[in-house]
């Protein structure tokens, strides 16, 4: 109730205006597993690994580095990601008129670049075995603007329903920023349901994102598998609104994890392709390992 009241507190004393954050660090995936089957939903796990992952999305246009830590129940996620080099012309052009500037109208010496930045700090808990509860704060930089945001995620903990297992959430349950130019800015929440269900030796999961683009028939859609060939090695399969196909493969053993995706872009989709990696070392392990080598 007091994040309620907030919200309607600040939309009096700000400029403000409900729209989709272009940026969310919700929508992108936050590990190599996730990206390899497409982006489907994963949970957080709740060992003592510390992962290391870049992802390098449509030909590095867009780049996401993510630091990942397990610590008393609480999983600490950091985040920096972005568009880096974006050209600026609002300098260059001259005398334009209805039609545009024309070419003797760019005055190029004085076209520049800047870079689109968040930094994200999400900390996520499990509460009373039924719901993960993560808190969003970001730090925006875009051109010679920033902004500071907070944002809040509820989703279950796995549910089961006969051989079908399945999360509910809501993505921006209350998420808002406040810009340098004093506009304030709420984000639209949005539904996410994940289904899994495992045959043999392969785990096959659905994750949709739904919002008010249901009226357009718009349903944002994620779909991948996970096959265990061994205990040591996984691979992945995935297809997205994005990607036509996404696959992947994991290298795992009690002390460290190697991880990696590929993302082939769909045909509509005017950019290169992506990839993911990423390293997991197992900091409770390694620390035991150590005991052994120095009593």
């Amino acid at each position: 109730m007091k994040f309620y009241l907030l919200i309607i507190i600040s939309s009096y004393l700000f400029p403000f205006e409900i729209l989709d954050d272009s940026m969310n660090i919700n929508y992108s995936p936050l590990s190599v597993e996730s990206s390899a089957m497409g982006g489907v939903y994963r949970p957080f796990n709740a060992d003592k690994k510390i992962i290391f992952s870049h992802l390098s999305k449509f030909g590095g246009i867009y780049t996401l580095d993510i630091i990942k830590y397990n610590y008393k129940q609480n999983n600490i996620i950091f985040t920096s990601h972005g568009v880096d080099d974006i050209t600026n012309t609002t300098q260059a052009w001259q005398n334009i008129d209805n039609d545009g500037p024309a070419a003797n109208e760019i005055d190029y010496s004085k076209i520049n670049y800047f870079n689109i930045k968040d930094f994200n700090l999400i900390i996520s808990r499990i509460i009373k075995n039924k719901y993960s509860l993560s808190i969003k704060s970001t730090f925006s930089k875009n051109y010679n603007e920033y902004g500071f945001g907070l944002g809040i995620n509820i989703v279950t903990v796995k549910k089961e329903f006969k051989n079908l297992d399945y999360y509910l959430g809501v993505w921006d349950f209350i998420s808002f920023k406040r810009w340098s130019t004093s506009s304030f800015e709420y984000y639209k929440p949005k539904l996410m349901i994940s289904f899994e269900y495992p045959i043999l030796k392969s785990l096959n999961i659905l994750t949709l994102y739904i919002d008010d683009r249901l009226l357009e028939n718009i349903i944002n859609y994620k779909v991948g598998s996970k096959i265990s060939l061994t205990d040591n090695f996984n691979i992945y399969f995935g297809n997205s609104n994005l990607d036509k196909l996404s696959i992947g493969f994991s290298i795992i053993n009690e002390l460290f994890n190697i991880d990696y995706s590929y993302m082939m872009s769909n045909d509509n989709v005017l950019f290169d392709n992506s990839y993911n990696i990423g390293i997991g070392i197992n900091i409770s392990k390694l620390a035991e390992r150590a005991e052994d080598f120095y009593p």
